[in-house]
Formats: structure tokens, C-alpha cells, sequence
């Protein structure tokens, strides 16, 4: 499957100059901006907006008046763009290859029309990028996610975990958060209880353009989604991005994608005694099965109240092992040395399960 980070949704900001407005109805939902920010509030956006729901597909429609001072300010055209408009490529993401379909669904709704040129040079905002994978036991990585997470005294920036039959995942911070350099908003989820189980309009969407693909099983089957959201241009300088045109951002590589959910995983997850270093990282992805179960076995007997010293733990769960070719004292120095690199306090080996640790390795390779 492909793994690669692409655009979700976003808005985009068009100039109002070189727009022909074909339904006039959109005159009338009008939103102020803030020209400090650039921030378009989503309550105030969806309350004042002209909307689009075709089979599960949401489209919004908005003037925009942009104060740049006191006594000036500019019209755009606001639309709030997702990857569902793609339909049966829906999984593919908003690529630079299949920007024209996205653009030829918006002008089949006449609302307004405005050039290809004019639509890749406009600005966007509310950038949410996605990543997918196919991972078994996520209901576990995310109790395991949920102990890396970093504590906040503010619980609008926290992490909250959701595990209900039509929505299961991980959400960080918030969506509408201002808090960009300390709490940006990510989301790891389930996408195939979202899209089977979640909303009427998701349901609705997946009747319609994927349930009847060929390969669907192997599309849609335990794929989990993470999504990260890159809310302004002052958020995308973060990252040392100054272009927030359209076709700017559909032309940023693989790379630095990947470079920027990783500085946003690290806001929130504590990767410092296990992923922050490349050398912890394959260090601990060389674990191999049986260190895991020894590993298990070992935080029991150093759980208990017996106080019993980790060399002697060691050497008790390694009892059984052949020592032909000196394999059993291997495995224990093995052992010990990995107690040694990752043990916290020295009472319990503070590490997650393999299943959880490729996930992880996954989010930030």
C-alpha cells in the first residue's frame, strides 16, 4: 500500500478579481478574517457558507473580506476543499497528479468559475495532511500511544482517546487550536470503522464510490489513518515553507512531509527514552520476539515485592535456554544491556510492544 503523505483537505483563498461568480446566493455568506492570524474560524465558516452535500461529498463556499489595516481590505472566495471529491481515487489523497479532477468538481457545481492557473496560484490554509497503513492491533498501540503522551496542564492540548464502535483513535489537541508551535492538531484513527461506521455522510460515501471497488478488502481492511494539520502560513514557516500557494504545497517532496509529522508527533508523544535518537531506534527495532517475551517476563518478577536483584531475574528467566555455543550468556548480557539502555527507574523496562513499536517507527521514518 501506499504510504505516502498527502493532502486531505484544505481552504483555498481566491482572489475575488479573478473570479465570475455564476450563483449569486454565495454573496450573501460572508466572513471577516482576522489579518493578524489568517485564521478562518470553522464555526463561523460552516454557519456562513454555502454548502455542498452530494453523496457524502461536503463542499463550502464563502466570501472572504480581509482587512489588510484599518481602512482597507480584499475580497476572496473561500472553499473548503476534501479528498472525498476524488471518489473512487479517494484513497490516493490531493496529489499534483489528480488536481485537475479536483478542480473540474468544482466547477460542475457553478458556483463560480476561475482558471486552473488562477485555482494552483491561490493560497490555502488548513492544510490537513494524511498518512495511511494497515495495522492490526491498533486498539492496543493506542493504549500505548496514550502512556508516551506528554502531560499538559491544559486540557484543550492534551490527548484524548476514543474507542466506540463507529470511532476508534487517538486525537491530540484540537482542531481549531491557535496553540501551533506547542500543540498543533493530530489525529490517528481508525478509517475503516470511519468510513463503514462513522457518520450518514461517510457511510453514504463509501456505498457509493468504494464498496464496490475490486480490491476493496485490501484497500480498506484495519487501515488507519493519521492526519496532522498545518493551520496558516505562520505555521508553515515553522518549517521553513514561505509559498503556501496551491501548487507549492502539492509540489513539496516526500521529505520534508515527513519531517514535518515528525516535529508535530514529538509535541505530544515522549520519544525521548525510546525513538528521539536514530541509534535507539534501530537498536530497538533489532529486538527480536524472545527478547520481548524474556523482556515481559523479567518486569514481572521486578514488579513484585520480592526486590529480587535484575541480574538474578536474568538469569532465572534464561534458565532454560541452551547454552550451547555459549547462546544462554549471550542472551542474558543481551538482556542486560537493554535493561541497562532503556530501564527509567530502575524497577521496570519502560518499552512498548513490538506491534506498537513498528507502528511508531512507521509514523516517523
Amino acid at each position: 500500500m501506499n504510504d505516502a503523505i498527502e493532502i486531505d483537505s484544505f481552504k483555498i483563498r481566491i482572489p475575488f478579481k479573478d473570479v465570475v461568480i455564476i450563483d449569486y446566493s454565495v454573496l450573501s455568506n460572508w466572513i471577516l478574517i482576522n489579518e493578524a492570524t489568517g485564521i478562518i474560524d470553522d464555526a463561523e465558516f460552516k454557519k456562513n457558507s454555502l454548502s455542498f452535500n452530494i453523496d457524502g461529498i461536503k463542499t463550502k463556499f464563502a466570501i472572504e473580506r480581509q482587512m489588510l489595516n484599518k481602512i482597507s481590505s480584499d475580497l476572496f472566495l473561500i472553499i473548503l476543499i476534501n479528498s472525498k471529491i476524488l471518489k473512487v481515487k479517494y484513497f490516493e489523497g490531493i496529489t499534483k497528479d489528480n488536481i485537475r479532477l479536483v478542480y473540474s468538481y468544482l466547477m460542475s457545481l457553478n458556483v463560480a468559475k476561475f482558471s486552473l492557473k488562477t485555482f494552483l496560484n491561490s493560497e490555502i490554509t488548513d492544510v490537513d495532511f494524511k498518512r495511511d497503513r494497515i495495522q492490526i492491533y491498533f486498539k492496543e498501540s493506542i493504549k500505548e500511544l496514550f502512556e508516551l503522551v506528554k502531560p499538559t496542564k491544559h486540557k484543550e492540548n492534551g490527548a484524548r482517546v476514543f474507542n466506540k464502535k463507529n470511532n476508534q483513535g487517538i486525537e491530540f489537541s484540537r482542531r481549531e487550536t491557535t496553540s501551533i508551535n506547542t500543540a498543533p492538531f493530530l489525529k490517528i484513527y481508525n478509517k475503516e470503522i470511519e468510513l463503514k461506521k462513522g457518520s450518514n455522510d461517510s457511510k453514504l460515501f463509501y456505498g457509493k464510490f468504494l464498496f464496490q471497488l475490486k480490491n476493496i478488502n485490501e484497500l480498506i481492511t484495519n487501515r488507519i489513518r493519521c492526519e496532522f494539520t498545518i493551520k496558516n502560513k505562520k505555521h508553515f514557516r515553522i518549517f521553513g515553507i514561505n509559498d503556501t500557494s496551491l501548487n507549492f504545497i502539492l509540489n513539496i517532496p516526500q521529505k520534508l512531509k515527513k519531517e514535518m509529522l515528525v516535529e508535530i508527533l514529538k509535541k505530544h508523544i515522549r520519544f525521548d527514552h525510546l525513538f528521539i535518537e536514530e541509534t535507539k531506534i534501530k537498536k530497538i527495532l533489532r529486538l527480536r520476539t524472545i527478547d520481548h517475551v524474556l523482556i515481559s517476563f523479567c518486569n514481572i518478577l521486578l514488579n513484585s515485592e520480592m526486590n529480587i536483584p535484575l541480574a538474578i531475574i536474568i538469569r532465572t528467566v534464561t534458565i532454560k535456554i541452551p547454552n550451547e555455543n555459549g547462546v544462554r550468556t549471550k542472551t542474558q548480557k543481551r538482556l542486560y544491556e537493554i535493561f541497562k539502555t532503556y530501564c527509567l527507574d530502575d524497577k521496570r523496562l519502560e518499552i512498548i510492544s513490538l506491534n506498537s513499536q513498528q507502528f511508531l517507527s512507521w509514523l516517523i521514518s
